[in-house]
């Protein structure tokens, strides 16, 4: 299995009869006016409350593969701390891609910077993929002007 494209957004709708997806407010910056709740050096930090989903196309390893394993998401901080995994099925028996996503509540924010989303893919031979990334910058403060 392989990630063929990810994004970051707030929502989107999956028409039934074509399977045609719309995607709402595409997210590739953060704003929060709040400075992040404080935390040691190396510790997991507090929830922003933002809610947001990571949506994702996967696809088979080869056109013909049958396949099926788990995909799952990493938070990685600007400072390199791992800030929250997620795990889900993914079959691929039947089709040649399949959707996945992962729904948000909040985002553990310990600094400014780039927070980098890693989704990979492990196959039934136990192996994981190399890592999608999606990066977003997050800023803390007011914007410009404001």
């Amino acid at each position: 299995m392989k990630v063929v494209w990810a994004l970051l957004c707030e929502g989107f709708v999956q028409d039934k009869t074509t399977n045609m997806l719309s995607v709402f407010n595409v997210i590739d910056e953060m704003r929060f006016l709040a400075a992040p709740p404080e935390s040691e050096p190396g510790e997991v930090a507090g929830m922003i409350p933002y809610q947001f989903r990571l949506l994702a196309s996967i696809a088979r390893s080869a056109p013909s593969l049958q396949e099926r394993g788990n995909a799952r998401v990493t938070i990685i901080s600007p400072d390199g701390l791992e800030h929250r995994r997620a795990d889900v099925e993914v079959n691929l028996e039947d089709f040649g891609a399949y959707r996945v996503w992962f729904n948000f509540s909040g985002l553990p924010v310990s600094s400014a910077g780039t927070y980098r989303f890693l989704l990979d893919c492990k196959t039934a031979d136990g192996e994981w993929g190399k890592p999608f990334e999606v990066p977003v910058l997050v800023i803390l403060g007011p914007a410009p002007g404001i």
